[in-house]
């Protein structure tokens, strides 16, 4: 098994934008479904469960540093095509996740938010973007 760090990841988008930062990190997901108490007026000692039949894939934040190219609107690469393509809200984006040695997360999501960090002396300008799965993605292991 290779361990790695998340140093040279990549975020990508497919869609409607090929916007492209500097990402700082690229977050996590988590997936989880309710456990449903089966237990009844009988039931001794324990509550008793099973799964639900449902998964729910988390969103995810992303961090990345400001490239003032990308806060133009005339880009195709730009922050705005990915949260109002055509002056519309934008639906649907082919989000893949890279990881540095191989293996990747890829599918149809959109984007949740936009935020920019506090501009302040002697600290580069950052933002974030939230994401979130339109279902289950794809999950290809390392070749």
């Amino acid at each position: 098994m290779a361990i790695q760090s998340g140093h040279g990841a990549t975020l990508a988008f497919g869609t409607t934008s090929t916007f492209s930062p500097g990402y700082t990190t690229i977050g996590g997901f988590e997936v989880s479904r309710d456990s449903l108490d089966t237990s009844t007026l009988a039931t001794t000692g324990a509550r008793t469960k099973i799964g639900g039949d449902l998964y729910d894939v988390g969103a995810q934040t992303h961090n990345y540093l400001i490239d003032p190219t990308l806060l133009l609107t005339t880009e195709a690469g730009s922050i705005d095509d990915l949260l109002f393509d055509s002056g519309a809200v934008s639906v649907a984006e082919t989000i893949t996740i890279t990881l540095a040695i191989g293996g990747s997360f890829a599918g149809t999501g959109h984007v949740t938010g936009f935020s920019l960090e506090d501009l302040s002396t002697d600290q580069l300008i950052a933002a974030t973007i939230s994401t979130q799965w339109n279902d289950w993605p794809t999950v290809t292991q390392q070749t």
